[in-house]
């Protein structure tokens, strides 16, 4: 442990807390908290340290002016639109912000100051700003567009005359004449995401986030040119390109760790330094003959296991120290790469998901970038909250002395490691609860069934027991029947998060208790939805691989998966008759791109394919489950998404959003009953949640949503509001299972053994009847009026082929109108938007 001194207890490198603050944390709700730290919806906590300035959402890069007098920050965009926001470092005040369609981390100013040059990302540009007499940027056009290129972060060499760009998605480097707006294109590695030029011009260094080209007999999953690891289908190279200006060619490549990305010269130029966000470490190259000289690991302590998603760095003027953006720990590590004993110095916490790092020409001054700010905690005055209740957050800070860095130290890793984690030896404890010492090893068979995007509030928001606002339910009672009877009898959770804003993110903290760089940058950016692409997955896999790892069984039904249909011009109609006759008349096949889970995907189970009903994902999933019944077979893990209630909004020729949901709900109950009426209930605990909590709004969170646990061992009856997520469900799977932790995530995530008793309860469940027809239908456009057709026809223009693929905010209030009616004023941000003209 670094750094930690008198004034840290540890018990296997773990920070041990009072009683006191254990139970503080445990009974807080997401959010502002007294103390004015924040807790986020992945559980941890944050103290920001410094001042600290709102820009828009996600900043992804920044630079300073030649004279040090302005700081550029870009956003990339999300929910809104990207942003240049200059910064007057003397004022620590924004003067001025220029909306800019989009952009990711690129962004330079020319030698003299007076032109800005931004990485356009998915405008497939780089844009120039040219300041004014005023002091003011104006747009000046763009330095070369190209197609399909999606530019990423750049560098001008010292003459001024030449910006290099990467071009991340053509996987190349764009060499840029300025003054003639010419450039050549030049192959690199995959994905690349920026580029460093040394002062004397004559190397250029592209950090290939995506790693080396894919070269004969190695492994893809197919669609991506990603090497990947042919048992897991986890991207396994990274590399850094060195570019010969002159021939304009690559004239090296050098290996170092998994999505290497953000870059730094040394002052000298003697050093490069390179972020390997998927490995955790620095890489620090001689830039004499390109050869790695060491590599640095960043973790919080030593031993740690993957966790900490180092994206960015700056190093200080005299080259002495580094500081390294930790972005899974929402901190800044301290580095002194030419200490002889430990290099890692310390850490400064900052907000969540820190993404770029700046230090003052004095070196005087720290910037630190928080692409998620403080989590959602604007809006606080409305009566519905949602993730996008957020904006990005740039912090401003003297640069510690050893004093501060140990007391900042020592509240990182309070942050990062709260009290429920006292220990690694968690993983292997058998907990208790008031009622008696439960046993998980009594339970042999875990379902975790993953769902779409509500917020607790819109389906459970009506039940007294619970912390709820019945003016937000949208899906109550009478829709989700089951959902009610299975908290009722079971749990209530009415404290329990999603970790992630969307499916890109949400899936991945499900399947893995982790979210990587990439997955945080993009989002739902690039269709990088649950199992799309190699770049969103952790090195140390996913939860099936996990449980195979140790010798157990598991069956997948439909997560991550493709599914294809015959006929492939089968309606939603043809679907649920073919399903509600039993005539066969339409079949489904699914597929998968990741290696780990093609021999254990269920074949003919729909994964995100909104034309199939949840009826008939259950029907396939119980002739199987028959199956086990009789053979004893039954895996150890059964994993099965359940994706009905995400809705298609209005689309007419769908079902109507409480229809698809109340389809959900019956799906769920049907699964419950079969369980529980088998072989297998006396063994068996059932794990329920959303993916993510964006499609609503919420009184307490945005994330906040809904989570069910079902078995003989819960403790019936009961209400829980323990602080629990996504990651904590997760954790207790392992623990179940015994397994132990996958990354720092879950080693800090305490088991929700609060939830379960001793002796087990046996009774079994029936579902309850729909009473919503599955079958009832959006309207048709002709006839519709007003509002209801505007949203009706927005709703026919969005994207339903994958998860979050809609603009969610639209989408909400279709869904919302639907069931409330077109006159109740929509609960979020901005609830007159969509009378105006065009929406």
């Amino acid at each position: 442990m670094r750094l930690l001194k008198p004034n840290a207890v540890l018990v296997f490198g773990v920070v041990v807390l009072s009683s006191a603050a254990f139970q503080l944390v445990t009974t807080a709700r997401v959010g502002l908290q007294p103390d004015r730290s924040y807790i986020l919806p992945n559980g941890q906590q944050i103290t920001p340290a410094g001042t600290h300035i709102e820009v828009a959402d996600r900043p992804l890069g920044m630079a300073f002016s030649p004279d040090g007098q302005l700081l550029a920050v870009v956003t990339g965009s999300s929910f809104a639109p990207a942003q240049i926001h200059l910064v007057d470092v003397n004022a620590r005040a924004i003067v001025q912000s220029i909306g800019i369609g989009d952009s990711f981390v690129g962004v330079a100013f020319s030698s003299d100051g007076g032109q800005l040059y931004v990485g356009g990302g998915t405008d497939n540009d780089v844009k120039v700003y040219r300041r004014q007499a005023s002091g003011s940027f104006a747009a000046a056009g763009s330095i070369i567009s190209i197609t399909n290129s999606e530019p990423s972060g750049l560098s001008i060499d010292r003459s001024g005359a030449t910006l290099y760009v990467a071009l991340n998605i053509r996987h190349s480097v764009a060499i840029v004449d300025i003054q003639a707006r010419t450039f050549k294109e030049v192959p690199v590695g995959v994905f690349p995401y920026t580029t460093a030029v040394t002062r004397d011009g004559a190397k250029v260094y592209v950090s290939n986030w995506g790693g080396r080209r894919v070269r004969p007999g190695d492994k893809t999953d197919g669609f991506q040119p990603v090497v990947v690891d042919p048992q897991t289908g986890i991207a396994s190279t990274g590399t850094i390109s060195v570019l010969d200006p002159t021939t304009r060619t690559v004239v090296n490549n050098i290996d170092v760790g998994l999505h290497p990305s953000g870059m730094a010269l040394s002052p000298d130029g003697r050093r490069l330094y390179v972020v390997n966000a998927n490995s955790d470490t620095v890489s620090v190259i001689r830039t004499l003959d390109d050869s790695v000289e060491k590599t640095i690991d960043v973790k919080l302590f030593a031993g740690a296991p993957l966790g900490s998603a180092p994206d960015a760095l700056a190093v200080s003027p005299d080259g002495k120290r580094l500081y390294v953006a930790n972005a899974a720990n929402n901190a800044v590590a301290v580095v002194e790469p030419d200490n002889p004993g430990n290099p890692v110095r310390g850490f400064i916490p900052t907000g969540w998901f820190p993404t770029a790092v700046a230090l003052s020409p004095s070196g005087n001054t720290l910037y630190v970038a928080s692409g998620y700010g403080f989590g959602s905690v604007a809006n606080q005055g409305k009566a519905g909250r949602s993730f996008q209740d957020r904006a990005g957050v740039i912090s401003i800070l003297a640069v510690p002395d050893d004093a501060a860095l140990a007391v900042y130290t020592r509240q990182v890793l309070l942050n990062s490691y709260p009290p429920q984690a006292q220990s690694k030896a968690i993983s292997r404890r058998r907990p208790s609860s008031p009622r008696g010492s439960f046993d998980p090893s009594r339970i042999k068979h875990v379902f975790y069934i993953i769902k779409e995007n509500r917020t607790y509030d819109q389906v459970l928001g009506d039940l007294a027991q619970g912390n709820g606002q019945p003016s937000l339910v949208q899906f109550g009672r009478n829709v989700t029947p089951n959902h009610h009877a299975l908290a009722e009898r079971f749990v209530l959770l009415d404290n329990f998060y999603a970790a992630g804003d969307q499916s890109a993110l949400g899936h991945q903290w499900c399947d893995e208790a982790y979210a990587n760089d990439y997955v945080h940058k993009y989002g739902n950016a690039r269709n990088d939805f649950a199992g799309s692409n190699p770049m969103a997955y952790a090195p140390t896999g996913f939860l099936w691989d996990h449980v195979r790892n140790h010798g157990m069984t598991v069956r997948m039904y439909g997560e991550f998966a493709a599914t294809n249909m015959t006929p492939g011009s089968s309606t939603w109609t043809d679907v649920y008759n073919s399903w509600k006759n039993a005539t066969g008349s339409v079949s489904v096949q699914s597929s998968t791109r990741v290696a780990g889970v093609r021999d254990i995907l269920a074949p003919r189970y729909a994964g995100f394919e909104m034309r199939v009903a949840d009826q008939s994902r259950v029907e396939e999933f119980l002739k199987e489950f028959r199956q086990f019944e009789q053979s004893g077979n039954l895996p150890n893990l059964v994993i099965m998404l359940l994706p009905a209630d995400h809705t298609n909004g209005t689309t007419p020729g769908y079902p109507t959003p409480r229809a698809m949901v109340a389809d959900n709900d019956l799906a769920l109950g049907r699964i419950v009953e079969a369980i529980s009426k088998s072989r297998y209930w006396p063994e068996t605990t059932i794990f329920v949640t959303e993916d993510d909590a964006q499609a609503g709004t919420d009184h307490v969170d945005g994330h906040r949503t809904v989570g069910l646990v079902v078995s003989p061992y819960v403790r019936h009856g009961t209400v829980n509001s323990t602080l629990y997520t996504t990651i904590n469900m997760f954790r207790t799977i392992e623990l179940i299972l015994g397994l132990p932790p996958l990354n720092q995530f879950d080693l800090s995530a305490a088991p929700m053994t609060s939830l379960f008793a001793a002796a087990p309860d046996l009774s079994v469940y029936t579902a309850l009847p729909n009473q919503i027809p599955l079958d009832e239908m959006n309207p048709p456009i002709a006839g519709l009026r007003g509002l209801e057709r505007r949203l009706a026809l927005a709703s026919m223009r969005m994207d339903f082929s994958r998860p979050d693929a809609a603009p969610e905010d639209l989408l909400n209030r279709a869904i919302w109108h639907s069931v409330k009616g077109y006159k109740t004023p929509y609960p979020g941000r901005g609830e007159d938007e969509e009378r105006r003209p065009g929406r």
